[in-house]
């Protein structure tokens, strides 16, 4: 990547905060929308609301994950390792740990709990984190700018390996438990591998983003029509979309897993390339920053972690009032959004907040090491 391009992407920082922001509206759709989630409103359904956030849905996380890649990339690249580890542990690695402890097992135990433990159900939106965390480790134990092309096919076969694994380990005591974390693991890999593969070719690919715009934008219409069309189909037959029917046994199993669950992967990833590559181009452009864009990239973080057990529990509250569908989900939307805004805002300055958030700066000592290296080189 050229260097002069390093100024330039602030606007793939704020992209990266916006795909972590709109989960606060997907979750809330979810509520209303005619599927099982931890908490689904008895006085509502709507397919329109559902079906509108879960085209966010095809590409939020994959296009997070492959910004993840770049980012990391760049932070190993230009600060090396001593600042990459230092850094990715005080953003990383002690805030998941924090807010699981503080958050996330009162949000299980209070609000989701059903009387039986399941792992994937207590890490609930945890779960990118632990995700990040298990690419972060693999980026720095194992790949390297020169192995790391290898490895996008390699990471391929494991992203189809993601359906019949997340099958097959339903049937598996004790593994069951973790089939999500798993199956998350090799779903988005190859887009946080693709994201490294991004960052070295930064220059090139984003020329061809621009000479290939419309084509791109054609494929990425097209294919987000049929997925959105399945998930319909799908949600009519089953409830919701990756709710399958746990295989009672390995013929069960064999039949479930049809070329559908191929053809409907394949185009999914198509879908999430052509619109991450997008997106991607489209915020490249923007190449200045104000205290708007520092407080939704900082504040990001605090918004997706706080709004999951408000979504539920003022999901809840706002049932017992006669509210229309357009004012509920508008309400408890702007609940979950707005209130972690506020609590962002008025503690941001106390240093126990900003450990657990992720915004502690990294050691100084470390700072002197990377700058004594990079005046070396």
């Amino acid at each position: 990547m050229n260097k002069n391009n390093i100024t330039r992407l602030v606007g793939i920082d704020l992209l990266r905060a916006i795909l972590i922001i709109v989960g606060v509206f997907y979750h809330a759709s979810l509520v209303v929308a005619p599927i099982s989630w931890v908490y689904a409103s008895p006085h509502y359904n709507s397919y329109t609301i559902g079906l509108f956030f879960e085209f966010f849905h095809l590409f939020r996380m994959e296009t997070f994950f492959l910004l993840s890649g770049f980012f990391s990339t760049l932070l190993l690249e230009k600060k090396g390792k001593a600042y990459y580890i230092e850094n990715r542990k005080n953003r990383i690695l002690i805030p998941s740990i924090l807010l699981f402890l503080i958050i996330g097992i009162p949000q299980y135990y209070f609000l989701i709990y059903d009387g039986k433990f399941n792992y994937d159900s207590m890490i609930s939106h945890f779960w990118f984190l632990q995700t990040l965390i298990a690419f972060i480790a693999i980026q720095y134990l194992y790949l390297n700018k020169i192995n790391y092309k290898k490895h996008i096919l390699l990471s391929l076969f494991f992203y189809f390996l993601a359906l019949p694994t997340y099958y097959l380990f339903s049937k598996i005591e004790i593994i069951n438990l973790f089939q999500d974390s798993i199956s998350n693991i090799f779903k988005y890999l190859i887009y946080y591998i693709i994201g490294i593969y991004f960052y070295f070719n930064y220059d090139e690919l984003i020329k061809k983003i621009r000479n290939n715009f419309i084509k791109i934008s054609t494929v990425a219409a097209i294919t987000s029509i049929i997925l959105i069309t399945l998930t319909k189909i799908i949600w009519e037959k089953n409830g919701f979309l990756f709710a399958a029917t746990t295989p009672k046994d390995i013929i069960l199993f064999l039949e479930k897993f049809t070329l559908y669950d191929i053809i409907t992967p394949t185009i999914h990833l198509i879908n999430s390339l052509c619109i991450s590559f997008i997106l991607i181009y489209i915020f490249s452009k923007i190449n200045h920053t104000n205290k708007q864009i520092i407080f939704i990239v900082k504040s990001s973080l605090c918004v997706y972690i706080l709004h999951h057990p408000l979504i539920i529990i003022f999901g809840k509250i706002l049932d017992n009032y006669n509210l229309n569908l357009f004012s509920y989900f508008t309400l408890l939307s702007t609940i979950a959004l707005l209130i972690p805004y506020f609590i962002f805002y008025f503690f941001r300055g106390n240093s126990f907040f900003n450990k657990v958030f992720g915004l502690d700066s990294v050691k100084s000592k470390v700072i002197n090491k990377t700058l004594e290296s990079n005046q070396e080189n």
